[in-house]
Parts: structure tokens; sequence; C-alpha cells
């Protein structure tokens, strides 16, 4: 008797940065919650140990972090009130999320090519 497969299966966890499709999350970030974040990443860094990322968008000297309502992100915003940075708690769910819509949206656009062939991997405004 055979046993049945699931249908999908489950990413797993990221252990390193290079297992996050930060374009992808950040997508969703913008889209969740509503946000212009900045074309221009200087620097993410990944903190495996609780699991989230922080992107940084520039330089500053200080800054004010604001949670979103569910406190899933905290945006942090300069002394002139534009985005600095955002923090993302609980990376492996965005990861999850950002791996799928991908690939889904890059199907309806391309077809069986390639996601890496589309042009589909920018985060571009």
């Amino acid at each position: 008797m055979m046993t049945s497969q699931k249908c999908c299966s489950r990413k797993p966890p990221a252990k390193t940065l290079l297992d996050i499709d930060v374009r992808g999350v950040l997508e969703n970030v913008e889209a969740k919650y509503r946000l212009k974040l900045p074309r221009r990443v200087i620097s993410v860094d990944f903190g495996e140990d609780v699991g989230d990322l922080f992107v940084r968008f520039r330089h500053a000297d200080s800054t004010e972090g604001e949670a979103t309502p569910d406190g899933k992100v905290v945006v942090h915003y300069d002394k002139k009130g534009k985005i600095a940075a955002v923090e993302i708690a609980d990376i492996n769910s965005w990861v999850s999320i950002a791996t799928h819509k991908r690939v889904r949206s890059n199907e309806r656009k391309w077809g069986s090519e390639s996601f890496l062939k589309s042009g589909e991997a920018t985060f571009s405004e």
C-alpha cells in the first residue's frame, strides 16, 4: 500500500543570510504595512539566534523605532523622518511567504523559465 505525500513541502528554517530572499521579504513588508521602503540597501544583518533580520537603508546618527501594530516589524526613522532601517522579527515566517509568492508570480509571468533569468529578482522602484 502506498502512502500519500503532502502536496507542499515546508521550507526549512533559514540558517544563514543566503537562505533568505531579502528582496521578497522587503516586498512583502511593503505590501503588508503599506510602506514605501528605500531602494538602496547598505547592510543586512541576520540574527540566527533569535531569527530576526535587520536591513539598513541609510546611515543615521540616531533613529527612532516604531513597531507595527502586530509587533512583527520595527521601522527605524532618522531625524528627518525618513526610513533608515527595518527590523523584521520571526524571519522564517516571512521567508516562506516571500518564496511562495515569488515562485507563483514567476510562473504566471514566465511559465517554466527560471526566475533568475526572468528579471523577477530585482527590488526596484
